[in-house]
């Protein structure tokens, strides 16, 4: 399958890639193994897949009629449907697995339980949510973002990605801004501008302690639109470690860290691991 959209666990264990419609896959990148494979309702665009840190399950949405729908990766059946949240964008499970949250056009965040699909809360005025397994970010439609109890004004910032961590958390600006590391407080930590494109994927590295980042720059060749480098910073102080170009053609524009950071698996199946201080092409490629 052509695959148009991808998303890791919290954890970064599993991996779901999904069709522009409909077909979907479920890997487990640490013995990079193929363990679900099955067609669903999702309708490409926004954040419509996710999986759980478990592994046991994953959500795939449909924008229109068909909703958010819960699978099981082991027996790939569908175990509920909710018809009732329409247009939605985004979808998340929590780190523990119990919540699976969805974000509308509107820009109302709904917390479903895993367990039978019921709304447990609404929220108004968000448009993503940014997770890892030591906290959650949202972000609202007038990119304010929101850490904990804490609301950090940003109103002129456009963002890229966002990773919250422990007791601090990283972001990327488009416009080639950098990268940024702040405190609970927002107060700015440290700013790399090290960069000539735009830092769209971000992950922490904890064997390693650093940022894995995406640079995307726009590119000079006529085969692509865009090259991709693969970037490592030293989280305490934003030190640029490494940057080295990602081989790949104009078929490749999606990615995903797994591993905690120390692989990244791409659209067309290529894997990359992180070993002896470098980016290394694995042998082992993906067969979607």
């Amino acid at each position: 399958m052509r695959v148009f959209e991808m998303c890791s666990s919290i954890n970064g264990k599993y991996l779901i890639a999904g069709e522009f419609e409909k077909q979907i896959q479920i890997w487990d990148t640490e013995c990079n193994e193929k363990i679900c494979d099955i067609k669903t309702h999702f309708l490409g665009g926004g954040k419509r897949l996710t999986v759980s840190n478990s592994g046991k399950y994953f959500s795939a949405v449909n924008y229109g009629r068909y909703g958010i729908e819960l699978y099981s990766t082991e027996n790939h059946m569908l175990l509920w449907q909710n018809k009732t949240i329409k247009q939605i964008q985004c979808v998340y499970f929590s780190a523990d697995d119990s919540i699976l949250y969805a974000i509308n056009n509107d820009g109302k965040l709904y917390s479903l339980s895993v367990s039978d699909g019921n709304i447990e809360s609404i929220e108004k005025n968000i448009r993503y949510l940014f997770l890892s397994e030591s906290g959650m970010l949202k972000l609202s439609k007038t990119n304010e973002l929101i850490y904990g109890a804490l609301k950090i004004p940003s109103s002129d910032f456009n963002y890229c990605d966002i990773y919250p961590a422990d007791e601090v958390f990283y972001y990327s600006l488009y416009g080639a801004k950098g990268l940024f590391c702040c405190d609970a407080a927002g107060t700015v930590l440290w700013h790399n501008t090290k960069t000539t494109g735009n830092i769209i994927e971000i992950a922490y590295n904890k064997e390693h302690h650093f940022i894995s980042a995406i640079d995307k720059r726009v590119s000079p060749d006529a085969d692509t639109n865009f090259n991709y480098y693969i970037c490592s910073f030293e989280a305490d102080t934003g030190k640029l470690l490494y940057s080295e170009k990602i081989q790949c053609d104009k078929n490749t524009y999606c990615f995903a860290f797994a591993d905690n950071g120390k692989k990244l698996i791409t659209n067309a199946g290529t894997v990359l691991v992180y070993y002896d201080t470098k980016w290394h092409v694995s042998s082992i490629k993906y067969e979607f």
